[in-house]
Parts: C-alpha cells; structure tokens; sequence
C-alpha cells in the first residue's frame, strides 16, 4: 500500500471498494480494488487468493490486466489495474 496515492473512489461491491490511485514510482494512474477481511471465512479469503494469483497470469486485449497485488493485516488482496489511461470505456 506505501506504493500508491488513494484518490477518490471509483465504486463499490460486495467484496469491496475501488480506489482510483497514483502509484507513486512513475505517477501513473491505476485503479486499485481494496478488499475487507473482516467478516470473510478462511474459504473466502482462500478462494480471493487464488482468483488473484490467476488473473496475474491473463494476458488478453479485452482483460483488463493487473499489474500488482499485496495483503495487509486488515484487506486480503489489493488489486492494482493497468493504467486508466491505457483503457477505453464504452457506456451503453
């Protein structure tokens, strides 16, 4: 977590919130998804693990990539996105 700003925050779900955030070493902007332990079982936090360490390894145009990921003391997996710049969004 020392290694990004938090910015304003871009949404949130049931498993968590997103952060828009600056990462501190080259000033990109990405979006970083924080994730609560409290409340989740052993299964849960294993399962979000897991999830984690197999979107690392995606590697496809139309999967948003993610570029880091870290667990603290009081949130499981902090899931840094590619740079918001790079993306295009399309609202429907």
């Amino acid at each position: 977590m020392n290694n990004y700003d938090l910015l304003p925050i871009l949404g949130e779900g049931s498993f968590g919130k997103v952060y828009k955030a600056r990462r501190k070493s080259d000033k990109e902007i990405v979006a970083l998804k924080l994730i609560k332990k409290h409340g989740r079982s052993e299964k849960e936090l294993i399962s979000l693990r897991k999830e984690c360490e197999i979107q690392r390894h995606f590697n496809h145009p139309n999967i948003i990539q993610m570029l880091d990921s870290f667990e603290t003391e009081n949130e499981i997996s902090h899931v840094v996105l590619e740079p918001m710049s790079k993306l295009t969004i399309y609202i429907c």
